[in-house]
């Protein structure tokens, strides 16, 4: 063989050569972009559903805040309501006429007095319970209760005290007792459904 067809068939050889290494290249190279490209579009599709997570994340918090805060505000309200219905009621008891106010302490005196010899201390605007109202009680039931000359630290009413033990008579004390006791019924009437139809 020649030289030349020598060189030729090494130049031949090595162009196939270089070929086949071209064309597995251009192989690996489109695999290497394929997979590059796949695993992008799985990195950006997990990326999105990552953001619309945090995302629907982030409106369910600020819908849970809302909420709180409406709960908030709504309970600030019935709050505010309750203390109207109960400054309305000590509003009615502090301006009934004598005759219905002198009426009302005198049931709750019954029901309180335990042994009729109670010293009894009023409230420092009182202005209807009296040294004549209690003479008047004394007599009607035997009694001994004893005014005391010297006015107790709240407005309305009366304390019965008796060495340790004390009833507090006070209208503060009736409202506070009151709304202890009524508050919840209140609460259903006022703010549910069955109480509004």
């Amino acid at each position: 063989m020649s030289l030349d067809k020598i060189k030729q068939k090494i130049l031949e050889d090595a162009k196939r050569e270089a070929e086949k290494i071209i064309k597995d290249a251009e192989g690996k190279k489109d695999k290497i972009l394929k997979d590059a490209k796949a695993r992008a579009e799985e990195i950006v599709t997990k990326a999105k559903l990552q953001y619309d997570e945090l995302k629907k994340r982030e409106i369910e918090n600020k819908r849970i805040l809302a909420e709180l805060e409406v709960g908030k505000q709504l309970l600030a309200a019935r709050r505010k309501i309750l203390d109207e219905v109960f400054d309305e009621l000590r509003s009615r008891l502090e301006k009934l006429g004598k005759e219905d106010y002198c009426a009302f302490f005198e049931r709750l005196l019954k029901k309180s007095v335990e042994t009729g010899k109670e010293e009894v201390v009023l409230g420092k605007e009182e202005k209807f319970l009296d040294g004549d109202f209690f003479q008047e009680i004394n007599k009607k039931q035997g009694w001994n209760l004893r005014v005391s000359k010297h006015r107790g630290g709240f407005r309305r009413g009366f304390i019965l005290s008796q060495g340790d033990i004390e009833v507090n008579l006070s209208i503060d004390a009736i409202i506070r007792d009151v709304k202890e006791k009524w508050e919840d019924i209140v609460v259903r009437k006022l703010f549910t459904e069955e109480g509004t139809s």
